[in-house]
């Protein structure tokens, strides 16, 4: 079994500035939603916790290590699960991008593709979660694991080819409200 949420919230997120691979530390909210996961999850026998190698992660994984049944479980970093470099974007807040830059976002929020600005092509992008995600899979089902990510991975792989062996779980008070559960599907 595989857990996956997006890390807590944090200042950046709160102030509506685009963060990509940039670092930003969790405000209390944040927190508070990364002890709720923790909560959710302590009776699911998890035995890993994965993060990107963004800090942001790292302190949600960490605030999930301070509840009882995750003390000693191990908090392993991996670099292919980090948000996509938005190149020019990052630091910047999204209403002074859409006002500058109007063409950067599509209708549906994401970023247009056709807009270098150094941003990370959605194809590479994709490719690489999708690539980390089946390595985690082969992982996790001998041993349950919780991904701590970012909010353009969980995008990635909802629609990948593994998105349809991702489970929505509602938890209120986790980031989004929501868990993610990756199974085999059978």
């Amino acid at each position: 079994m595989l857990w996956i949420t997006r890390h807590g919230q944090t200042h950046a997120n709160e102030k509506g500035i685009v963060q990509g691979s940039q670092n930003s530390a969790l405000n209390s909210y944040g927190v508070s939603q990364m002890l709720t996961v923790a909560e959710r999850l302590s009776n699911e026998q998890i035995k890993t916790i994965i993060t990107s190698s963004l800090f942001r992660t790292i302190e949600s994984g960490l605030v999930v290590k301070k509840h009882p049944s995750f003390s000693f479980v191990p908090l392993y970093q991996c670099q292919a699960l980090s948000e996509r470099n938005l190149g020019l974007l990052e630091g910047l807040p999204k209403k002074v991008i859409m006002y500058n830059w109007p063409q950067v976002y599509v209708q549906d929020g994401s970023v247009n593709p056709r807009v270098a600005l150094g941003i990370e092509a959605e194809w590479v992008f994709r490719f690489r979660i999708e690539s980390i995600f089946m390595a985690l899979v082969k992982k996790s089902f001998k041993d349950p694991s919780l991904v701590i990510a970012h909010k353009g991975v969980l995008h990635a792989l909802l629609a990948s080819s593994l998105g349809n062996l991702v489970v929505s779980v509602e938890a209120a008070g986790c980031p989004d409200n929501c868990l993610y559960q990756l199974t085999t599907g059978g």
